[in-house]
């Protein structure tokens, strides 16, 4: 059996989950607090607002990685 965690695009897969993880979760229910007791001009939910785009598109990332799985013989 080939070992899958050799392949590049199992660890690129790997390593974008795991700054998704860190990105969202540890970040926004932070941000999102500080956003709701301090109102400012609206810098702090710019700030929210792309911590969430970047989880989402590392998500998408991930998810295409795995549909593609790039040298793959399936056509």
């Amino acid at each position: 059996m080939q070992d899958p965690t050799s392949e590049a695009w199992v660890v690129v897969a790997m390593v974008l989950t795991a700054l998704a993880a860190d990105c969202a979760p540890c970040r926004s229910p932070r941000s999102q607090q500080q956003a709701l007791t301090t109102p400012d001009d609206g810098a702090q939910l710019r700030r929210l607002r792309s911590v969430t785009g970047l989880f989402n598109l590392l998500g998408v990332l991930v998810v295409v990685l795995m549909i593609v799985r790039p040298g793959s013989s399936y056509v």
